[in-house]
């Protein structure tokens, strides 16, 4: 049986979502709702702020989940992370063919996804 620690499961009275980490490019916070982002283009709305998914996220997946939040509107797939514009606060996403995905952060937010990408690599 497959581990259930390689997928996000987001439920609720009439719905269960259960998303392959390794497909999710990133989470857009949009005030008490939340928009997954994942390879193929496809864009999953949920009715959960960014604060509940990372509590999903905390409890459901591994020590060495792949899912961070560097700004307060936004969790980003490190494995997916292939370019950060600081000066421009953009953020370009690829997935498993190279389609490339743009994402606005915060300057703060980026500066804090770089930092923890280069501490991680021990650049």
């Amino acid at each position: 049986m497959p581990q259930l620690n390689q997928h996000l499961v987001i439920t609720n009275q009439t719905e269960l979502l259960r998303i392959p980490v390794k497909h999710i490019l990133y989470i857009k916070g949009d005030g008490y709702c939340s928009n997954i982002h994942m390879t193929g283009g496809e864009v999953r709305q949920v009715a959960l702020n960014l604060g509940r998914i990372m509590e999903l996220i905390n409890n459901q997946l591994s020590e060495e989940q792949q899912l961070v939040r560097p700004s307060k509107s936004l969790i980003v797939n490190l494995s997916r992370v292939y370019r950060i514009q600081i000066s421009q606060q953009l953020l370009v996403l690829a997935d498993h063919n190279w389609n490339l995905y743009s994402v606005q952060d915060s300057r703060e937010g980026l500066l804090a996804l770089k930092k923890y990408i280069e501490d991680k690599t021990k650049l």
